[in-house]
């Protein structure tokens, strides 16, 4: 009884392989990454608006009084 094969050596390939799944998930990650930076920029905006317009209202009652009628007409037309 006789036994022939062919041996090949596919330690490259898998090596290439491993390398491609590694850039994958580092891909993945990186788009991840970025979807939450964006989501956050998109929340610290609305907190930066909001805390402007608090800010301007305070400027007005420093100005004209906190119960002045002036005040709360001008901040009732710029914040709005």
């Amino acid at each position: 009884m006789a036994f022939q094969g062919v041996a090949r050596d596919v330690t490259e390939r898998k090596q290439l392989e491993n390398q491609l799944r590694q850039a994958q998930k580092m891909e993945s990650i990186g788009t991840w990454a970025s979807g939450i930076a964006h989501h956050f920029n998109n929340l610290m905006t609305v907190v930066t608006g909001y805390s402007e317009l608090a800010l301007r209202g305070l400027e007005l009652q420093i100005q004209f009084g906190p119960k002045s009628k002036r005040s709360r007409r001008l901040a009732s037309t710029r914040l709005l």
